[in-house]
């Protein structure tokens, strides 16, 4: 099976499109057919401006509205509620664009930004283990347990083990920022759970470090364990823990090389969708928007 970068609709292996026009044999499209419900239309919008911005060099807003037949100040507003809908999912439930908005801004005013809402680790640790299926990660992961037993190397802060898929996913907390040492940490947990709990060739084990803020050290140390390791933020709401992931703006500093900023900007420019001619130097970066889960 594969999946439409558009509409996102599943195909199987032998279709040469998808009925929102995209092409699978050139891998491209034109003018993406966009239908559905007012999310699902806004989601192709902002969908096709960063395929195109990946395909195209010096994509900007402006093309992707003369290719849609909508203004640029849309796209740019069209991409802010797209961000929004994947980091809050249940907006999509909402019968408006409009009443989107006001369930947004209701989030947001629950959401502590500045203060963890834990004082220790073991805070952490027994919220995730009365609150699990009530967070993003109950809902593909089946917690086997909390400061789970791996002596003689220590304890996990968290295993559990995927609900269709043969794969374990080893949790290490930190309740202030990380440091480039739980990432290390977290290999050797991973390799205890490969090694005693996964043996079979077919099982995979994957890490994930949640904290209330992930560091630059962790964040260049995790450039080499994408496939393996993931890093998220957490948010303490009214409402609920709310995970995101980590926002490498703080890696951004002028004392970058232009050679490193350029890098910088297309790095960006693909994944955020911002436009790299109005980019003159670090100051001008802005973080991307962030996936938040809960």
């Amino acid at each position: 099976m594969k999946r439409c970068p558009i509409c996102e609709r599943e195909h199987s292996n032998t279709e040469s499109s998808c009925q929102c026009r995209f092409d699978f044999e050139k891998d491209d499209i034109d003018k993406p057919d966009i239908k559905g419900t007012w999310s699902e239309k806004l989601m192709q919008i902002a969908n096709f401006h960063y395929f195109m911005g990946g395909k195209k060099a010096k994509w900007t807003l402006q093309k992707t509205g003369d290719r849609l037949g909508i203004k640029r100040a849309r796209v740019s507003q069209i991409l802010k509620i797209a961000a929004a809908l994947k980091n809050y999912p249940q907006l999509k439930k909402c019968r408006s664009e409009i009443a989107a908005g006001n369930e947004l801004k209701r989030i947001m005013e629950s959401v502590q930004e500045k203060h963890p809402g834990f004082e220790s680790e073991d805070q952490l640790k027994d919220f995730l283990k009365h609150n699990w299926e009530k967070t993003a990660l109950g809902k593909d992961w089946n917690l086997k347990g909390v400061e789970y037993d791996a002596r003689p190397i220590g304890w996990i802060d968290a295993l559990a083990r995927h609900k269709k898929d043969k794969r374990w996913l080893v949790v290490e907390l930190k309740v202030s920022q990380s440091s480039d040492q739980t990432v290390g940490q977290l290999l050797r947990y991973m390799g205890w759970v490969q090694l005693n709990i996964a043996p079979d060739k077919d099982e995979t084990v994957e890490g994930l470090i949640i904290a209330d803020h992930i560091d630059n050290e962790t964040y260049c140390a995790l450039q080499f364990t994408k496939n393996i390791i993931s890093a998220k933020e957490y948010r303490k709401a009214n409402d609920g823990l709310y995970l995101e992931d980590y926002n490498w703006r703080d890696l951004i500093s002028k004392s970058l090389s232009a050679k490193n900023l350029e890098i910088v900007k297309k790095k960006m420019k693909v994944e955020a969708g911002y436009e790299v001619a109005k980019i003159e130097d670090a100051s001008d970066l802005r973080p991307k928007a962030v996936n938040v889960e809960m």
